[in-house]
């Protein structure tokens, strides 16, 4: 039986508590799946000891030197509040032992800004496409541009080094490395006990169009775009769905497009497309993706796709696997 792979999470004050327990209960949860330690997981920080999270919840810690940096298999940046993972990194003895981790490692990254931040001011990701949260990527795009930021994608694979957008992005991330280690069924499995609607794929938009549409629709349309989400698979006219508003399908039309920015038919069509997006790379048979999606077939979902995307499902997914393990 081959030796658990160690997996070590830097953790930093003021980090996002999800980018830290999220990752670490994907890799519990692949040791439990799989009935063997494939995992040894490691949560450190530069002193050890407790760390306040921004959630004002507290993580106990192993100080880094009590792991031999050339053991580690897996090394991420699981969050950091600010600059608090940089100002760390300006520690020689800290400094030193990430760069022997990396310099050792199969594969490192983060799951944060803050943390991608500091990784770049080392220098160690030059020329490398990176994702971050929507809400670093400028500070990041100025301050490291030797950096290739994805503002869009929630995670990306650039050779050895992962980057996530934070947040649940970070689970998404760790899935697709256990992927990488054990296969697609051990990660589909975790995504099952964590209760995740799919495993969504590094290309996958961090801002869905149903948070878009629901920042701009007031309150009548807020129930009925969370009622489309639900049910993408049944029949939807513009004559139902004003009926389930309350309106007209005249006034219904009108003030849906003011509102959420397009048409009822058109964002219908998005949303299923999005969902269906977020399928593609999950193995499931074509038939079954377009049903679930709300097309007859999957030759209407490849017309679907063709006019919204420009090209066919299969040309869609084997560009974007190529783009986002660049």
């Amino acid at each position: 039986m081959q030796s658990p792979r160690s997996i070590a999470l830097l953790v930093f004050e003021g980090a996002q508590i999800l980018n830290i327990t999220g990752s670490a209960a994907v890799f519990a949860a692949a040791n439990n799946v799989l009935k063997q330690r494939v995992y040894d997981i490691h949560v450190l920080s530069p002193l050890g000891g407790a760390i306040e999270s921004m959630s004002a919840i507290t993580i106990l810690t192993k100080t880094m030197s009590t792991l031999d940096p050339e053991s580690v298999d897996t090394l991420l940046f699981t969050g950091s509040g600010h600059d608090n993972a940089a100002d760390a990194l300006e520690n020689n003895e800290v400094r030193q032992w990430v760069l022997r981790a990396i310099s050792k490692c199969r594969r490192f990254g983060s799951s944060s800004g803050p943390a991608t931040l500091a990784l770049g001011r080392l220098r160690l990701l030059d020329g490398v496409r990176v994702a971050a949260h929507w809400a670093a990527c400028d500070r990041l795009s100025k301050e490291i541009p030797s950096v290739a930021v994805d503002a869009n994608a929630i995670y990306v694979e650039h050779g050895r080094v992962w980057t996530s957008a934070g947040g649940s992005a970070g689970i998404d991330m760790a899935l697709q490395m256990v992927a990488r280690d054990v296969g697609d069924s051990a990660a589909n499995e975790i995504a099952k006990r964590l209760v995740l609607e799919t495993r969504r794929p590094g290309y996958q938009p961090q801002l869905s169009e149903v948070v878009a549409a629901l920042k701009r629709a007031d309150n009548d349309f807020s129930g009925l775009i969370g009622w489309i989400r639900a049910h993408l698979s049944k029949p939807m006219s513009v004559d139902s769905l004003a009926a389930r508003a309350g309106m007209s399908p005249r006034n219904f039309q009108r003030k849906f497009t003011a509102c959420v920015g397009q048409p009822p038919a058109r964002f219908v069509e998005t949303l299923r497309l999005e969902h269906a997006l977020g399928l593609l790379s999950s193995g499931l048979p074509a038939k079954t993706i377009a049903n679930v999606c709300g097309y007859a077939s999957p030759q209407q979902l490849a017309k679907a796709f063709q006019r919204q995307h420009g090209s066919s499902p299969a040309t869609f997914l084997r560009d974007k696997q190529v783009e986002v393990k660049s």
